[in-house]
Order: C-alpha cells, then sequence, then structure tokens
C-alpha cells in the first residue's frame, strides 16, 4: 500500500484515494449484508419502523393534500364552463338530427315507425302513448319528451308498468328502469354530501397550515387525522351509502323478475291469440 501511494503521487489526488477507497467500501458491504432484522435489537428495530413509516405517511399526507389545496378557484370555474359547453353541443346535436329527415327515424317511437305501420296494435290503448316531438313545443322539445314519457300515466303503479312494458318489450323497460334507479342514488348521494358531509369537513378545526382557497375546506382532505370525531362520519357514509344501493340494486331486481314473469306471459297470451287466428283463417 506504501508504494501504491508513493507511485500516485504524481497523478491526482483522486488516484490517491482510489486504492484506499475501495477496501473501505467494500468491507463495510460486507459488514452490512450480514446485518439482518434477527441481530438488531428489538426496541431499535421498533424505532426504525416507526421513523420509516411516519415518514411515508407524512410524504403521502403532504402530496395527497397538496392536490387540493393547490386547486384554484379559476380551474374550477373553467372546468364547469366546459362541461356546460359540451352538455349544451351534444343536446343541440340530437336535437338536430331528431329534426332532420334523413336521421329522424331512428328517434321515433317504434309503433309510429316506417317499419311498423303494418303492426297491429289493437290491443294498445293509443291514447296512453306520449305524442311524438313534433307536437311539442321549446327548442329541446326531444329530450323534454323522453322525460315526459318516464311519467306515470295512471294511478296504479303496478298496471303502469305492465302498460309500458307492452309497448317497448322487456330490454327498453330495464334499461329505463336501471337509468330511473341511478337517477335516485345520484340525487340522494348528492343531497347527502352536502347536507352531512360538506358541513363535517368545513368544520373541521385548523390545523394552522396556510390554504390557499376555500375549495379545500370542503373535501376529505381538510380533516385532521388524529381528529377522531370528524373522521368517522366519512367511514360511516361509505356504509351508509353501499347499503342505500345496494337496496336500490335488490328492490330493481325483485321488480325486473316480476315483470319478467309479466313478459313472458304476454308473450304466451300472443303467440296463441295469433295461433287461433291463424287457424281460424
Amino acid at each position: 500500500m506504501v508504494k501504491i501511494y508513493k507511485s500516485s503521487l504524481n497523478v491526482n489526488n483522486s488516484a490517491i484515494l482510489a486504492p484506499s477507497v475501495e477496501p473501505l467500501t467494500s468491507s463495510f458491504a460486507n459488514h452490512t449484508s450480514a446485518v439482518t432484522p434477527s441481530t438488531i435489537p428489538f426496541f431499535v428495530s421498533n424505532s426504525l419502523d416507526l421513523s420509516l413509516s411516519a415518514q411515508c405517511e407524512r410524504a403521502s399526507t403532504r402530496k395527497y393534500t397538496r392536490i387540493y389545496y393547490n386547486i384554484q378557484t379559476g380551474q374550477v370555474i373553467i372546468t364547469f364552463v366546459f362541461s356546460t359547453i359540451g352538455l349544451v353541443f351534444f343536446w343541440a346535436l340530437v336535437e338536430v338530427l331528431v329534426r332532420r329527415k334523413i336521421t329522424n327515424q331512428l328517434y321515433m317511437q317504434r309503433l309510429k315507425h316506417p317499419r311498423c305501420r303494418g303492426v297491429d296494435a289493437s290491443n294498445l290503448d293509443m291514447r296512453d302513448l306520449p305524442p311524438e316531438p313534433d307536437n311539442q313545443k321549446g327548442h329541446f322539445k326531444s329530450i323534454l319528451h323522453a322525460v315526459r314519457s318516464l311519467k306515470n300515466g295512471s294511478n296504479d303503479k303496478r298496471g303502469d308498468d305492465e302498460r309500458l312494458l307492452s309497448i317497448i318489450g322487456l330490454d327498453a323497460f330495464m334499461v329505463l328502469r336501471f337509468l330511473k334507479m341511478s337517477l335516485i342514488f345520484c340525487i340522494v348521494s348528492t343531497a347527502y354530501v352536502m347536507l352531512v358531509l360538506v358541513p363535517v369537513y368545513y368544520s373541521q378545526p385548523s390545523s394552522g397550515e396556510t390554504i390557499g382557497n376555500g375549495i379545500a375546506y370542503i373535501n376529505s382532505s381538510h380533516i385532521n387525522k388524529n381528529n377522531v370525531t370528524h373522521a368517522w362520519v366519512s367511514v360511516m357514509s361509505c356504509y351508509i351509502l353501499t347499503f342505500f344501493i345496494c337496496g336500490l340494486m335488490r328492490y330493481e331486481w325483485k321488480h325486473y323478475a316480476r315483470m319478467r314473469t309479466v313478459w313472458l306471459g304476454q308473450v304466451r297470451d300472443s303467440t296463441r291469440q295469433a295461433r287461433d287466428d291463424g287457424a281460424a283463417g
């Protein structure tokens, strides 16, 4: 080693240190590789685990809250404006397609479609059918016409469902019921969030951290993890809304099973009547 140092004095300092550093690093690696969790004392390993987990948790918390705390009010306004423009554009596009002669047949009622004009609809009460969109007033008459078509036309809910089932069929009836269920869940969950969660988030005591905008006050990142009285509301809300949607799905499934039985009965009656008419003719 002395000869190496003397021969490398005329080169540079890095050449002097290079022969001595490599053995040290290799020996340090050998010593550290021999260290296992079993050789570390129990209290030391626990303190290391706690410190590492605390650092990771603080880093994830800073990253999570920074996403919401740095949101500017102008960004929210721009997002809302572009979403509204997209809604109006596609709504207007549907209205244009409905009024054009080339594409209006796609949006006609099934019994009034040119291909179904010869269908015998004597078993249906044509007065129960909603009018065509052309008879509606207003600029957005097609969408409003579709919304009015979902309204019940009689006081008997079961009879109205059976009438609607006989007009549009089982598949379309199931789609309408699913959309109605989704609308109910969205309305209820929105009301729950605005009346329960937003006040809880906003009433969180200040942690001393500077918040740049008011949006950060009304989301879950504003809740301090040590504040149990506010944190349990978010957890219970997840269970409440989950049980609510499960109850809605169970109710709709039972209703669909009953209406499927009604539909199969209608199909058998129609088939039997057609067979009798053919035999009589």
